[in-house]
């Protein structure tokens, strides 16, 4: 079976040195097959593949055109490897910030905290948690509502968080926390720091 690992277009735009950290990783560390936009090369995979995802759209893109494929979220792989280097945040109390695009996914979700659990990281969970949650990227939102409504509940939405840092694992969720004026970063900047 071969792994091949999608990059996600959003991430890699977002932070192209993490982008090219773990994609380095994994082909050297790991030997998978590293590739680009999933819409692109959904095609290359068979059923005897498994794709790896860092991204929640690549996970519906890749269910949608490669069926045949299994497809696994990079955080599942990483959260069981014993040789990472990862690194050590000191107990550091950070709150972690579910995609509503994975809110039926707890393999994924598990991960996540798993690996802050390798980081040295105190978890700290919000209501609106696992298949709870309800927050993504209000600026491609298709709401009815208007946006002044939607930031409205976006800042609601925030005030859940008591840490000053908040850990999410999809670029438009990232995107929201800045506009609210959060401090939020990505699961993958965090772990190739």
């Amino acid at each position: 079976m071969a792994f091949v690992y999608f990059s996600g277009c959003k991430y890699t735009a977002l932070s192209p040195e993490s982008s090219s950290k773990i994609k380095r990783y994994l082909k050297e560390k790991r030997g998978m097959t590293v590739t680009g936009c999933c819409r692109v090369n959904h095609n290359k995979l068979t059923k005897q593949d498994s794709a790896l995802v860092v991204c929640p759209t690549c996970l519906f893109n890749l269910r949608e055109s490669a069926p045949q494929a299994n497809i696994l979220s990079l955080w599942e792989i990483l959260a069981d490897d014993n040789n990472f280097p990862w690194p050590d945040y000191r107990g550091k109390s950070i709150t972690v910030q579910d995609c509503i695009d994975t809110s039926d996914n707890q393999s994924w979700q598990n991960a996540v905290r798993r690996i802050l659990k390798c980081m040295n990281v105190n978890v700290v969970e919000i209501g609106k948690s696992f298949d709870k949650s309800d927050f993504c990227n209000i600026e491609s939102s298709t709401s009815p509502e208007p946006k002044e409504k939607q930031m409205e509940e976006l800042i609601n939405h925030c005030r859940q968080y008591t840490t000053d840092t908040v850990v999410c694992y999809c670029t438009g969720c990232y995107n929201s926390l800045k506009i609210a004026g959060i401090n939020g970063v990505h699961l993958l900047n965090m772990i190739t720091d």
